[in-house]
């Protein structure tokens, strides 16, 4: 007898009355019989059970991934003397009218938690359809919305043009990191309806907020979380910036011919613009063909800043933001904030009229935003990182069609916590397609 192939079915030697493998193609086939027990009638409790006669039962069995295997388990049908009744004997690969062993479910199961695995590529890992693996993960895979967090992230991402909503919402439990629900709308009438569905004694656990700078999302914190303090993420503060200053640089830039150096400074050296001041090599001088002699990059900066006036004061200010960003605490931050205000407005620069707007309209949302807690600063960061992983799922899939299904594999990747359920009862998310039309059959 093989015991190997005993240990890696999960079986005792001394249940397993007749065992071989035949390797046809590159299939295995593990033809097995189980020894008699002494089994009860379900039905009666009698105890004069005999056995009534064989049948084989086809178990796929992923233990191997290279080879496809199959379980020919030669199952007895069981008749009851005193009442009658027939049923089969229990087995320890699978459950009853299931033709895949619990040990190619859980695994099916256990890959379903990696975001870079499609449903195709578990199918064709386990040797099973795709299918086969949709349905799996349908009939064990439900995860429940978790409760309103003591500090509520709120943040969108694409689905697609397919999508009748563009965009989906996803609500994050900031202390924790995990996902507490996903929504497939971001528009103000869709979440507040969703919100009707909500226990209404779980609004006041929501202390805090944060978000990106929709408007939305602020109308719906204020509405629903009453006394709430909203905070707007300080990177979506410091992206408009960025973006703004990106926006004169190229008015400049086609100021100037293309063959010129000033072209080619705020061109191939753009980035410059962006990184930190303190954070730019101050490398040994080399020389440059262009500029004529050798230079580093901090040279080449100044060089950039003395092209155009505007762009060296928005340039210096966007430093004196980013160092109030880093540097201020809620208590000093207003102060410093209206300064900063102040002068922006003073430089009257067309392409930062954006910015000024913004921050005149999210003063308070973004003084709020240099809250702490547990000497963490509350921002967007953990639902940013969330939603890369989420751009995963979507870029590696053929795109999925049901949400329900998305939604599912989304908060099951991503939250360590989330476990398959336990129960065996049949379900599906498969949404029914068009009703099949009338036809003339060819005779």
């Amino acid at each position: 007898m093989d015991y190997d192939t005993i240990n890696l079915l999960g079986l005792q030697p001394d249940l397993v009355q007749e065992l071989n493998i035949i390797r046809i193609d590159d299939v295995i086939n593990i033809n097995l019989t189980l020894k008699k027990i002494d089994y009860v009638c379900p039905e009666c409790g009698s105890i004069h059970i005999v056995v009534k006669d064989y049948y084989k039962r086809k178990i796929t069995h992923s233990i191997f991934n290279t080879n496809s295997c199959v379980i020919n388990y030669n199952c007895r049908r069981l008749k009851c003397k005193d009442c009658g009744n027939t049923f089969i004997e229990n087995n320890p690969f699978t459950v009853s009218n299931q033709r895949i062993s619990n040990a190619t479910i859980l695994q099916v199961l256990k890959d379903c938690k990696r975001a870079n695995y499609t449903f195709t590529s578990i199918a064709e890992k386990n040797h099973l359809s795709a299918s086969s693996v949709i349905n799996i993960f349908d009939q064990y895979v439900d995860i429940f919305p978790g409760k309103l967090p003591y500090v509520l992230s709120i943040d969108e991402f694409y689905l697609g043009k397919t999508w009748k909503n563009k965009y989906a919402c996803v609500f994050i439990d900031w202390k924790k990191g995990t996902i507490m629900d996903v929504y497939p709308s971001r528009k103000k009438y869709d979440l507040y309806s969703y919100m009707q569905y909500i226990p209404k004694n779980q609004f006041s656990n929501v202390k805090y907020v944060s978000m990106d700078m929709n408007p939305t999302y602020r109308d719906f914190a204020y509405h629903h979380f009453k006394g709430c303090i909203v905070m707007a993420d300080s990177f979506h503060v410091i992206k408009n910036i960025n973006d703004a200053l990106k926006n004169l640089r190229i008015r400049i830039m086609n100021k100037y011919e293309r063959t010129s150096k000033e072209y080619y400074l705020l061109k191939h050296w753009n980035y410059l613009l962006m990184k930190r001041n303190g954070d730019i090599e101050d490398n040994i001088p080399k020389y440059n063909k262009k500029i004529g002699y050798a230079i580093n990059k901090l040279g080449i900066l100044d060089l950039i800043l003395e092209i155009d006036s505007v762009l060296k004061k928005a340039y210096r200010w966007k430093e004196d933001y980013l160092d109030f960003n880093e540097d201020y605490s809620f208590e000093n931050a207003s102060e410093r904030f209206d300064e900063l205000y102040t002068q922006l407005v003073e430089m009257n620069i067309n392409e930062f009229k954006d910015v000024v707007s913004l921050l005149k309209n999210w003063k308070k949302e973004i003084i709020n935003s240099f809250i702490t807690i547990d000497d963490r600063r509350i921002s967007n960061g953990p639902i940013e990182s969330i939603n890369s992983r989420i751009k995963i799922i979507l870029k590696t899939s053929l795109k999925y069609k049901n949400f329900q299904r998305l939604r599912n594999r989304i908060m099951y990747c991503i939250n360590k916590s989330s476990l398959p359920l336990l129960s065996n009862q049949k379900k599906t998310n498969r949404q029914p397609g068009k009703k099949r039309g009338t036809y003339n059959k060819h005779k």
